[in-house]
């Protein structure tokens, strides 16, 4: 593939992702207002405006396809690799669509709980990949909007990837000293 090919194939991904925040800002819009979310749910602190993910998602877009790229061209069989990127993807986004049904549906009781379901996976298999993190993004901004999905979806990566670097690899390292 060529370099204007992958390019242009960034550019229109990252294009369509704009589009699909924009048609949720302008419903939000056009449906009582655009939303404005506290974090922590606590409206003492100030408000992140659904507007910004018109800028924060497609910019996250860009990035981690410029990331997946460079890794699926230093792949060997870009096929496996381009399966494994969808895998994930596919993964962050079902996960991300749980967490944004549980918060609509008031299960804020057993949200607490869910979002961890990341660190326990990841004590046995890697899940701290940019494709995770855009998937889970893209599935929770509907509800979130577009700054505080890619803000929890940094923390929970970057437990996943200390979960699975440390604590995973110390089990490995340690079976490796037994045997």
């Amino acid at each position: 593939m060529n370099v204007l090919t992958i390019l242009n194939r960034k550019l229109l991904s990252v294009l369509a992702v704009a589009l699909l925040v924009a048609a949720f800002i302008l419903w939000e819009h056009f449906n009582g207002g655009v939303m404005v979310h506290h974090p922590l749910a606590d409206e003492d602190l100030p408000g992140i405006s659904n507007w910004w993910g018109l800028l924060t998602v497609p910019a996250l877009s860009f990035f981690v396809l410029w990331l997946v790229d460079r890794r699926v061209s230093a792949h060997e069989d870009q096929k496996v690799a381009t399966q494994r990127v969808t895998k994930h993807f596919l993964g962050g986004l079902i996960f991300g669509l749980i967490v944004a049904l549980l918060w609509e549906v008031g299960a804020a009781e057993v949200l607490q709980f869910v979002i961890l379901v990341p660190l326990v996976i990841a004590l046995f298999i890697p899940v701290h990949f940019p494709e995770c993190l855009l998937g889970f993004v893209l599935g929770m901004t509907f509800t979130f909007g577009g700054v505080l999905p890619i803000m929890i979806g940094i923390v929970v990566l970057v437990l996943a990837a200390i979960v699975h670097l440390v604590i995973h690899g110390g089990f490995q390292w340690l079976k490796t000293k037994l045997n």
